[in-house]
């Protein structure tokens, strides 16, 4: 039973959260909970990475408790930041499905859900006749678990022996493809900060490797030609264009007035209740009485930044729980040893890196997809500082 339970999780979290998101989140979500209670991984809650998300629950469980604690909605931020810690039971995957928790099939079937992505989300844009690949999600969604899910494949590039592993390199690309595809801005920066963290340590490590230049002229000239050639190519140059603009006036926030509002809205709200904030229930109403007259950006369930969500919600404290649930997947990453530091590396630096700048112009912490693939990457590096070495294919 606990085998299946494993290899379902697993297959879920990794293989499936870009084409079925809500499904795979809640069979993921469902999994690591009934692990977590034969495993025991609740009793290892204070390792390194696991005090930093117990304190993002307690801080923003305080708030709650300040803002209002009668009031039902307020107790959905301390329930959001439960889902985290389900990454205790994680470890417990390696004893029931050891083969399919291995680092590189892990990475498999990254690469396979990545690739599933944007193969779904050139049919919604040829077939379906899309504005934007959404693939069964919101468009910026999507794209935001493909970044993710892309830049992890790198962990099999690490793992896998022989030329094989270059396939791996195609993992950041596919997800850049989802990315132009859905027509998303954030995600396009989230992409490109994760290169930047990623490609000079990848290039130093395997400097003597003569086929990972090729490789690499390969994917980015296959990309550049499917854009080029076939009707996407418009749309992804429209992305490019769009961020260009941003930078050149050096006002990103003025591509999109909705999330100037909210930011702007957030900002004159946290300064009106600093502490502790407005609890959940409050935190739009709070942020909404800052709006324009006229705006028509009322009635959104969320403030499209992962900062102002928990400042407003929080105030110090939502901003003290933000802080830890970043600082967590580096701390994680940092008590790996051994030749597993390379993996855990790809993997902390995703979750950590990687959350933060989607979750500048978007909601990363509170959406279920992306808050339980946090908590399947926090998992994963618990499990690699659990294991010595890893094998190689």
């Amino acid at each position: 039973m606990l085998r299946f339970v494993s290899i379902a999780t697993l297959v879920a979290a990794f293989a499936l959260s870009a084409v079925a998101s809500y499904i795979a989140c809640y069979v993921a979500l469902v999994g690591l909970a009934i692990l977590l209670v034969p495993g025991g991984g609740w009793r290892h809650a204070l390792r390194p990475g696991g005090r930093e998300l117990l304190l993002a629950l307690l801080c923003v469980s305080l708030a709650a408790v300040l803002a209002g604690p009668l009031e039902p909605r307020n107790w959905l931020g301390p329930a959001v930041l439960l889902v985290p810690l389900l990454a205790l039971g994680f470890p417990e995957l390696a004893r029931h499905a050891p083969r399919l928790a291995a680092p590189q099939a892990i990475a498999g079937m990254a690469l396979f859900g990545t690739a599933l992505g944007l193969a779904v989300g050139v049919y919604d844009i040829l077939v379906s006749q899309a504005d934007r690949a959404g693939v069964f999600n919101n468009p910026i969604h999507f794209s935001g678990l493909m970044v993710i899910l892309g830049f992890i494949c790198l962990v099999g590039f690490e793992t896998v022996a022989g030329r094989w592993r270059h396939v791996f390199l195609a993992g950041p690309v596919l997800g850049v493809g989802g990315v132009l595809l859905s027509g998303s801005r954030g995600p396009f920066l989230a992409a490109l900060a994760l290169a930047v963290l990623f490609a000079p340590a990848i290039l130093y490590w395997h400097r003597r490797d003569r086929w990972l230049w090729s490789s690499l002229a390969v994917l980015l000239v296959g990309l550049g030609a499917v854009l080029t050639i076939s009707p996407l190519g418009p749309r992804a140059a429209g992305v490019l264009a769009e961020l260009a603009a941003g930078f050149g006036a050096g006002n990103l926030t003025a591509l999109d007035e909705g999330r100037s509002q909210m930011l702007g809205g957030a900002v004159q709200a946290f300064g009106q209740s600093p502490l502790w904030g407005y609890g959940w229930a409050g935190m739009m109403p709070a942020a909404e009485a800052f709006y324009p007259a006229d705006s028509i950006f009322r009635g959104f369930d969320h403030l499209h930044a992962d900062l102002a969500n928990f400042a407003v919600l929080g105030g110090v404290l939502g901003l003290a729980a933000y802080g830890a649930l970043l600082l967590a997947p580096i701390l994680a990453m940092l008590a790996v040893k051994g030749a597993n530091r390379r993996l855990a590396f790809v993997v902390g630096g995703t979750a950590s890196l990687g959350y933060l700048v989607l979750g500048l112009t978007n909601s990363m912490f509170g959406l279920l997809p992306q808050t339980v693939l946090y908590a399947a990457l926090m998992g994963w590096l618990f499990l690699l500082a659990d294991r010595d070495e890893p094998k190689r294919a």
